[in-house]
Formats: structure tokens, sequence, C-alpha cells
């Protein structure tokens, strides 16, 4: 409607309500008739380096937040992501933003209070951890991180 002699004709929210309910489901052409994969492809490419603006992003934020999900999707997101591995490029940029986060105060902050909120691991919880680190062995480095880590939580408890 925004084209040619129309231009700045607004469309009333019952009209637009009475188009939608006349195509939805089988009442649409196209319903039923797969996406050739030449057009997926065509769509796909159309669509790459595209973002949402903040704004959109805060509305999409806001929509989901406090929806339930169910422990079925739960159980089937984790399929879906079990047996992947990030690419070594992929951890470098998580070390490298995570690093950046680290620095800034505020974050650190709310990290540190986030983790005095976590309740304690039970006794089952702390066995299935010592079996999975059995044989592992941090570096110098990493030791001395966690170290500082600690000291920093510690310091943070009322």
């Amino acid at each position: 409607m925004g084209r040619g002699r129309h231009k700045g004709f607004q469309v009333r929210e019952e009209t637009k309500r009475k188009i939608s309910e006349a195509l939805k489901g089988e009442k649409n052409p196209r319903y039923g008739k797969p996406i050739p994969e030449e057009t997926r492809r065509k769509m796909s490419e159309a669509h790459k380096g595209m973002h949402h603006s903040e704004e959109t992003k805060k509305k999409i934020s806001e929509a989901h937040r406090g929806r339930i999900v169910s422990e079925e999707a739960k159980r089937k997101i984790s399929e879906s992501h079990k047996g992947k591995k990030h690419s070594e490029e992929s951890k470098r940029k998580m070390s490298e933003i995570h690093k950046a986060l680290w620095k800034d105060d505020e974050y650190k902050r709310k990290a540190l209070e986030g983790m005095k909120r976590r309740p304690p691991p039970s006794e089952e919880e702390r066995r299935k951890m010592s079996e999975a680190h059995l044989g592992h062995f941090l570096s110098e480095v990493t030791t001395a991180r966690l170290r500082h880590l600690f000291m920093l939580y510690e310091g943070t408890k009322d």
C-alpha cells in the first residue's frame, strides 16, 4: 500500500486484521507448498548482513521475558547442541569478549553478586565435578587467575 499513488495512505487496523484472517492457513495460496531451494538461497542472501536495531532487540527481549520454556523444549535444545564444538576462532572471540567484560567494574560486580546468590553444589554435584576434573591440571596462570577471582568473590561477601 505504501507505493505509487497510495503513498502515505493509512490502512486501518480492522482492515489489516481482516486481510490477515483471510490469508491464514489453508486459505493462503502458498499453503503446503514447499519453498524451492533456489528461493531459499536468495532469501538467505538478501538477509545476510542485516542486524536488528537496538530498539528492536529490546522489544524482542521484553517479549521473551517471563516466557516459560517447557521441559521438552529444553531437552530438545540441549540435544541439538550435544556433540557440537566451538571453532578455535569462536573460542578466541569469546575469550576476548569475556576479558573485556571483566575489565568493566559494573559487569564484574553483577557477576560476583550472581555467584553469591547461587546455592552451593550438592554432594552429588561435587562428586561429579571432581570426577570430571580427575587427571586435569591447571596452568600456573589459570591457577593465579582463579585465586584472584576467589579473593574478589570472598571480598564481596557481606
